[in-house]
C-alpha cells in the first residue's frame, strides 16, 4: 500500500502516495498541486451548497449563462466639454474590455447637453462597437429651452472573444451653429454624460431561466423567467408548457403581463396586458 510522504523538513506539503497530487499550505492558503510541485492541479469538487463550498466549472458556467454579469466598466464627462461644430463626428467617451468565450457586450449611454450661444443647437449622439455604427439619435437645443437629453442601449450578437472598443461619438449640425456643451459641474443647467458597459453571458439557461432549446425553436419553461421584448399572435415565439408548474396554462411576466397558453397547442400563445 502506497503511503503519503511529506516534503521538506516541516510537514507543510503532503504528496498523496508516491506520485498522486501534492497538498500544500501556502501562507495560510491551502493548494492541491501537480506531482512535481511545479503548477496548481485541478480538483475535483461536489455542487456547491454552503456559501464557502468549492464550485465546480460546470456551476460556475452556469452562473455566467443567462445574461449574467461578467464584467462592468464605467465612463463618465468630468468637466466641461464643448462641441462648437465644423469637425463632424467627436469621440465623447470610450471604453475598452476584453471579453471571454461566450459573452456578449451590453452598453448604456445617457446624456443632458445645452447651447451656449444666442442660437439654437443640434446635437447628435451614435454608438459604435469597434469602430461600426449600431445606435444613433439626436436633440434639438434651443436658446430658452432646458437641457435636452439623449439615451441609446446597445447588446451585441455573436461577438468574438478579445478585445473591443465602445464609443460615444457626438457632432454638431446646427446652422447657424451655436456650441453644444456638457458641464457636470454646474448645477444650473444640470447636464451630464455616462457610458456603461457590461459584459454578460450570451446564452440562455440556469435556474429560472429558458432552457433547453430544441432543433424546432420550442424550449422548457420553468419557473421565473425574463423576458426584453414584445410579444403578440404574431410574434413567432412558441413555448411547451407541460413542464411548467404549479399551473401549465399561464406564466405572469413580472406582475404586469401575463402569458396565456392552450394545454397541448403551445404554439398558440396569447398575450393580456394588466
Amino acid at each position: 500500500m502506497a503511503r503519503n510522504r511529506t516534503i521538506g523538513g516541516i510537514p507543510d506539503t503532503v504528496q498523496l502516495g508516491q506520485t498522486g497530487v501534492i497538498l500544500r499550505d501556502n501562507a495560510g492558503q491551502g493548494e492541491v498541486r501537480n506531482p512535481a510541485n511545479t503548477a496548481l492541479a485541478p480538483m475535483a469538487v461536489a455542487t456547491p451548497v454552503a456559501n464557502d463550498d468549492a464550485a465546480t466549472k460546470e456551476y460556475v458556467d452556469a452562473l455566467a449563462g443567462g445574461g449574467r454579469v461578467r464584467q462592468e466598466d464605467f465612463a463618465e464627462v468630468t468637466a466641461l466639454v464643448t462641441n462648437a461644430g465644423g469637425a463632424g463626428w467627436v469621440t465623447l467617451l470610450s471604453v475598452n474590455m476584453t471579453t471571454s468565450s461566450g459573452g456578449e457586450i451590453l452598453a448604456f449611454f445617457s446624456t443632458s447637453f445645452t447651447q451656449t450661444g444666442s442660437l439654437s443647437g443640434s446635437g447628435e449622439f451614435r454608438l459604435r462597437v469597434d469602430t461600426v455604427v449600431q445606435r444613433r439619435t439626436g436633440s434639438n437645443v434651443s436658446v430658452l429651452s432646458e437641457p435636452q437629453s439623449a439615451a441609446l442601449v446597445f447588446k451585441t450578437s455573436g461577438l468574438s472573444a478579445g478585445s473591443h472598443v465602445v464609443e460615444i461619438q457626438w457632432r454638431n449640425t446646427g446652422v447657424p451653429v451655436s456650441s453644444l456643451q456638457i458641464n457636470p459641474l454646474v448645477v444650473t443647467p444640470a447636464t451630464h454624460a455616462s457610458l456603461i458597459v457590461q459584459e454578460v453571458g450570451s446564452t440562455l439557461g440556469g435556474a429560472g431561466g429558458i432552457n433547453n432549446i430544441d432543433a424546432s425553436g420550442m424550449a422548457d419553461v420553468r419557473g421565473h423567467w425574463n423576458f426584453d421584448g414584445n410579444l403578440d399572435d404574431s410574434s413567432g415565439f412558441g413555448f411547451d408548457l407541460t413542464a411548467v408548474e404549479p399551473d401549465p396554462r399561464f406564466v405572469t411576466i413580472d406582475g404586469c403581463q401575463s402569458l396565456f397558453c392552450r394545454e397541448g397547442a403551445p404554439q398558440q400563445v396569447f398575450q393580456n396586458s394588466a
